[in-house]
């Protein structure tokens, strides 16, 4: 394999795609990208939260944003140094169109996809596989590693 893509939330990073597709990265001497999809369409928070009374803050929405780009800059930090210290070949990539289509597209120039198995990017639980793991398997362009929660050695 020469390249390996970890489909990354940045909102709900998951520690276990990282140790998945670095483990595999590693065993492999590929090259792994770390694909996070920072759709702007998807926040951590919802509509309502932005409202007070008299209707909606500016003050709020700014403080939730710098939240949101908080979250997605650890967790990016956190796979840079989790890389470095597995001493792989990496790199970092920020999807900010439609998720979705974006990692589809991400797909045609891979050998391998690592992706959790709760992905939604959304707000909501759902149950497994998620609607959007439904969709991306529907047209992937590589084989794909579908991630439990929790990390176990191959």
């Amino acid at each position: 394999m020469d390249k390996i893509i970890a489909a990354l939330d940045g909102l709900q990073y998951s520690e276990s795609t990282r140790d998945y597709a670095i483990a595999l990265a590693h065993h492999s001497k590929a090259h792994l990208v770390g694909v996070f999809l920072d759709d702007p369409t998807y926040t951590s928070y919802k509509i309502y939260e932005m409202v007070e009374q008299g209707g909606i803050s500016e003050d709020k929405i700014r403080h939730l944003e710098t939240n949101d780009k908080n979250t997605r800059a650890k967790a990016a930090d956190d796979f840079e140094k989790t890389c470095q210290q597995a001493a792989i070949d990496y790199s970092l990539h920020h999807d900010r169109k439609i998720a979705i289509q974006e990692l589809k597209h991400e797909s045609i120039y891979a050998d391998l996809m690592v992706i959790d198995s709760k992905e939604t990017l959304s707000h909501y639980e759902e149950k497994i596989p998620t609607r959007f793991i439904r969709e991306l398997l529907g047209d992937v362009q590589c084989p794909v590693l579908v991630a439990p929660r929790k990390y176990k050695p191959i």
